[in-house]
């Protein structure tokens, strides 16, 4: 095999995971892209960022997208080109409980992928960026478009992926909030069985009901005992915008992720703002700055051209 192409483009959605009881397991991919242009010239790498928060992006030798490019080229037997450059346009917020991470993985995974001819089929793919993220949740919903359900078995993969309506989904994001890493440190490491059963049932029946567009007890199976009352002790006045989300007429509430953004649910034909607006002015009475965006499930996942 050796290089097929020497340039790539490749659109990566964000994504919501856990959905409330469904830690781990499910994700739901957002019309939020990023955008990745690879060309193969030159002598030397050269990593360039533009959009939101970009400066927060490591340099290119801790970048996951191009960790990512280079583990494809390697497990595919290639050598990395010497000369590449890559420009990201980045739409998903980092740092947010959005898949930017994830995003960031698959766009170096597809990008890599594309240039060598795409000998990588998607099962190959999410397996990479399942075992580069940790977990699938996030990488299944922003490789296939829609509602994922992802299991990492010692088998295989499962993967299980389902239509959603439009929803207005309204993402707010405050300025305060711990880390991945601390929000996964806080969580007990063992669960009543009643707090397992709970969120069993609830899992399944949130499947059920995004599915069918029949959300009106969407916010009552959304609760969850594994991880959202830990996570929130972490995202200052998140307790009290979820209630005023709710009071504005979202439909659903929970944490987006691992946070610090909260994800409300509201129906295909409904206005979004005012629930967005009652997010904001939650977490503003309590001296958190924050922002919200509006958005809908992303249909499709992602996708890479030659």
């Amino acid at each position: 095999m050796t290089l097929q192409h020497e340039k790539a483009y490749v659109r990566v959605p964000a994504s919501s995971a856990n959905l409330g009881p469904g830690f781990d397991t499910l994700g739901l991919a957002l019309n939020i892209w990023n955008e990745v242009r690879f060309q193969v010239t030159g002598d030397s790498l050269v990593v360039q960022n533009r959009g939101v928060l970009s400066e927060f992006i490591p340099k290119p030798e801790e970048n996951l997208l191009v960790i990512a490019a280079k583990r494809v080229f390697a497990q595919c037997g290639e050598e990395f080109p010497r000369g590449l450059t890559i420009e990201s346009q980045i739409h998903i917020p980092v740092r947010s409980g959005m898949g930017s991470s994830a995003a960031t993985i698959l766009a170096g995974i597809l990008g890599a992928d594309s240039l060598l001819g795409n000998p990588l089929d998607r099962g190959e793919i999410l397996k990479i960026a399942g075992e580069m993220e940790g977990h699938y949740d996030n990488a299944a919903a922003s490789l296939f478009g829609g509602l994922t359900l992802a299991l990492d078995r010692p088998m295989g993969t499962l993967v299980r992926r389902y239509d959603v309506p439009a929803y207005q989904l309204v993402i707010c994001t405050p300025k305060l909030g711990a880390t991945t890493n601390e929000m996964r440190k806080i969580l007990p490491q063992t669960v009543s069985l009643s707090d397992a059963i709970l969120n069993i049932g609830n899992a399944v029946a949130v499947v059920d009901m995004l599915r069918s567009g029949s959300i009106g007890m969407l916010d009552v199976v959304m609760q969850d005992t594994l991880h959202q009352p830990f996570r929130l002790q972490l995202i200052p006045g998140a307790e009290q915008a979820m209630q005023a989300a709710r009071a504005a007429g979202a439909k659903a509430v929970a944490i987006s992720g691992a946070g610090p953004s909260l994800i409300a649910f509201c129906q295909p034909d409904q206005a979004a703002q005012p629930v967005g607006q009652a997010m904001l002015q939650s977490f503003r009475q309590l001296n958190q700055p924050a922002t919200f965006l509006i958005t809908t499930p992303a249909e499709t996942g992602a996708q890479a051209f030659s």
